[in-house]
């Protein structure tokens, strides 16, 4: 996944017409690359949790999925405080690691 890059994700982020929204207004670019390594060797992730169209939890995972072009599982939430960006060209992409490498 070292081919993937901060334009890569951004140029994907605003090009492609996503199906749910956003309520975090960052996602963090290595936390992406991690989590497509574990889909490519076979990890299956939990549920994106979902209310009206807007993602509750699952940022990282569904932008992953979709990226990779895999079918993306879903359950309904309930929607807590999160209000976020109202379209994925506006989530900031961080390119600084937000896990400890001890964490990883």
């Amino acid at each position: 996944m070292n081919d993937i890059t901060l334009e890569t994700i951004q140029d994907y982020l605003a090009q492609t017409n996503f199906e749910l929204k956003p309520s975090q207004a960052r996602l963090c670019l290595p936390v992406l690359k991690r989590i497509m390594d574990k889909i490519n060797r076979g990890a299956k992730f939990s549920a994106i949790h979902v209310v009206d169209g807007l993602i509750i939890n699952g940022h990282h995972r569904y932008i992953s999925y979709s990226f990779l072009n895999l079918p993306i599982e879903t359950t309904t939430w309930r929607k807590g405080q999160a209000t976020g960006p109202k379209s994925w060209n506006e989530v900031v992409v961080e390119v600084e690691d937000w896990d400890k490498p001890e964490d990883v």
